[in-house]
């Protein structure tokens, strides 16, 4: 049984419709998630990672899981954003996953690249 959810979450987005856009030389491109930041960053991304969380009873995993939405422009990086809500709740009674809430979403600019970015965190409940 895989314990680490930052690749569970990052492998259901994968295998999910997280929706296409258009690349520079006007090819359709898929969305796809990955655990840190790609090296060549397409024009559209989204990226997981675990923010916190406890451990409850020893068997109880209580995660916080940052999605972070890159996109070309902040309208984009907000629908995507909000395009994913209803996969995140899909994960529900798979992999051990028994509950995902939403606890906020917000508009979270890379300052070091100008890149809009909006960021949500979900807290799940999972038995590792």
């Amino acid at each position: 049984m895989n314990k680490d959810i930052e690749a569970i979450v990052t492998q259901w987005l994968n295998s999910q419709d997280l929706g296409t856009y258009i690349d520079a030389d006007r090819n359709e491109v898929s969305v796809e998630a990955f655990s840190e930041i790609p090296a060549d960053r397409p024009d559209a991304f989204v990226v997981v990672e675990r923010v916190g969380g406890g451990l409850a009873n020893m068997v109880i995993d209580h995660p916080s899981i940052a999605l972070q939405f890159w996109h070309t422009t902040r309208a984009s990086a907000a629908a995507l954003a909000y395009s994913v809500d209803e996969v995140m709740l899909g994960i529900v009674g798979n992999h051990n996953i028994s509950r995902v809430s939403r606890n906020s979403l917000y508009n979270w600019t890379d300052l070091d690249s100008n890149t809009p970015r909006y960021q949500a965190i979900y807290d799940l409940v999972f038995v590792p």
